[in-house]
């Protein structure tokens, strides 16, 4: 049987043995087989751009890893995090792809949680391009990481990643599959 508790900044997991006896027969071995492992409650919230299975499956992760519940920023409630215990959607802007209204929103949405860090995931490609058009706004109130623009548009056309792959020692097909 597995129990949690929470506090403010410790997580404490114990696990009870499985009884053979009613719990009046073990008395003190009871106690003394206990099992108790601590780990810190990161000081983070992950905020994770979209509302698909992407987000989902990012939010998962976040949670098994830290036994955290992430929030996420989208255009619309869609069916993988509506209903979801580990991820709420917080904000939904429908026109978050123009990058006026990307910036505005997350910068709002950065005041509703002050002193706190927020780490900023996006879970999408048009997600990727906003934040790296946007990352110089976006930098005092969120903690992410990012490449610049010439090398996302470099990276991101197929044809350009495959001439660039090869002048690198890296392995890859040499045929058109890899424009598919």
């Amino acid at each position: 049987m597995l129990f949690f508790a929470r506090t403010e900044s410790i997580i404490i997991r114990w696990t009870l043995p499985r009884r053979r006896f009613p719990l009046q027969r073990q008395g003190k071995n009871m106690r003394r087989r206990l099992v108790l492992s601590m780990t810190s409650v990161p000081d983070f919230i992950p905020v994770l751009l979209g509302s698909d299975m992407n987000v989902y499956g990012m939010a998962r992760s976040f949670h098994e890893a830290y036994g955290i519940k992430s929030v996420a920023v989208g255009k619309g409630m869609l069916g993988a995090t509506m209903h979801s215990r580990i991820v709420s959607v917080e904000a939904v802007e429908p026109n978050l792809e123009d990058d006026q209204v990307f910036v505005d929103t997350l910068l709002k949405f950065a005041q509703r949680y002050p002193g706190k860090t927020l780490l900023l995931v996006p879970c999408g490609d048009n997600y990727i391009k906003l934040l790296v058009r946007n990352q110089d706004k976006l930098r005092g109130a969120y903690r992410f990481e990012c490449i610049d623009e010439p090398l996302l548009m470099r990276l991101s056309i197929k044809e350009r990643l495959l001439s660039g792959l090869r002048g690198t020692r890296l392995c890859f097909p040499e045929n058109d599959n890899l424009l598919v």
